[in-house]
C-alpha cells in the first residue's frame, strides 16, 4: 500500500484538539469549518493529481480507480492505494526471467518430456479502447469480430479427476496437484498468419454464460522450463526504474495545500 496524509500541525490547533478529545460530548461539526473544508479540498487535490500522474504509465489502468481519499480524524485525511501496480511503478522492479518462475506455479503442467510449462492468456483491446497494452488495428478487428466465438463448455475447475485425453504427468502438473483442463466449443475462428505478430492465433472468446469477457479477444502462449535451454533470451521481463510518482504529487500540491489550509485556519481562529 502507498499512503499520503494531509493534516494540520499548528500548535494552537493541537491544543484545541487535545481539549476537544477530553470532552465527553461529540465534537461540534461546526468547529473550524473553514479548516475542515480546506483539508477536504486538499485531499481531493492530491487524489486528482495522483491519478493524473499515474495515467502516464502503461499499467496505470489497473490501479487509478483504487486511489481513494478518506477522512481519518477530525483534521486529517488519507489518500492511498492498495494496488500492487502502484508499488511497482513507485519503487521500480528487478529483471525477471519468467521461465524460472511461471512454469512452476499451481496452475502449471508437465509436458510428455518432463518439462513444466504454463499456458498464459493475453487479452487484446479493440481499436480506440483504453487500458490495454495491445490494441488491435482496424484491419484485424474487422476480421476477428466476425469469427465464431470460442465458448467454454467446461471450466478447468470443473474437470474430472481423470481425463483419458491427457497423460498423468501433464494432468497433475508441476506442483503435483490436479490441474483441470477446460473444454471449448468446436469450429471457432482463429486469426492465422505470422504477419499479425503477437496477435497471431487470436480467438474471440466468451465465458460459460456466453457473454464476452472484458475485451473478448485472446491469444495464448506457453512459458516452458525447456526454453531455458532452447530460448534462453525469451520471457525475460526487463527491470523497471523507480518512477517516484508520489514525490511529484507532493511537489505539485504541497505549497498550494499549505497556503490553503493556513489561510482557512487563520480565518477560523479570528
Amino acid at each position: 500500500m502507498i499512503r499520503m496524509k494531509i493534516s494540520v500541525s499548528d500548535a494552537h490547533l493541537e491544543q484545541l484538539q487535545y481539549i476537544l478529545s477530553r470532552c465527553k460530548s461529540v465534537v461540534d461539526p461546526e468547529v473550524l469549518p473553514m479548516t475542515k473544508g480546506a483539508l477536504a479540498e486538499g485531499a481531493a487535490l492530491i487524489q486528482t493529481t495522483w491519478v493524473n500522474h499515474a495515467m502516464r504509465y502503461p499499467m496505470a489502468g489497473k490501479y487509478v480507480n483504487t486511489i481513494h481519499s478518506r477522512q481519518t480524524g477530525p483534521f486529517e485525511y488519507e489518500v492511498s492505494t492498495e494496488a500492487k501496480e502502484a508499488v511497482w511503478i513507485e519503487n521500480g522492479t528487478k529483471e525477471l526471467d519468467m521461465k524460472t518462475t511461471h512454469p512452476f506455479g499451481p496452475r502449471s503442467r508437465v509436458s510428455n518430456e518432463g518439462f513444466p510449462y504454463l499456458i498464459v492468456p493475453f487479452r487484446h483491446g479493440t481499436p480506440k479502447s483504453i487500458g490495454f497494452k495491445s490494441v488491435m488495428p482496424s484491419s484485424v478487428w474487422n476480421k476477428v469480430k466476425k469469427y465464431k466465438m470460442m465458448r467454454t463448455d467446461r471450466s478447468a475447475d470443473a474437470a474430472p479427476e481423470k481425463d483419458k485425453t491427457h497423460n498423468y504427468a501433464s494432468y497433475y502438473g508441476a506442483s503435483g496437484k490436479k490441474v483441470g483442463r477446460a473444454k471449448y466449443s468446436k469450429g471457432y475462428g482463429r486469426l492465422q498468419g505470422e504477419e499479425h505478430g503477437n496477435m497471431n492465433g487470436m480467438v474471440r472468446s466468451t465465458d460459460e454464460t456466453g457473454k464476452d469477457r472484458s475485451g473478448g479477444y485472446f491469444t495464448f502462449r506457453v512459458i516452458s522450463a525447456k526454453q531455458l535451454v532452447t530460448r534462453p533470451h525469451s520471457w525475460i521481463k526487463p527491470a523497471m526504474p523507480a518512477r517516484l510518482v508520489t514525490k511529484f504529487v507532493v511537489q505539485e500540491t504541497e505549497k498550494d495545500i499549505s497556503e490553503m489550509v493556513e489561510g482557512a485556519l487563520a480565518g477560523d481562529m479570528r
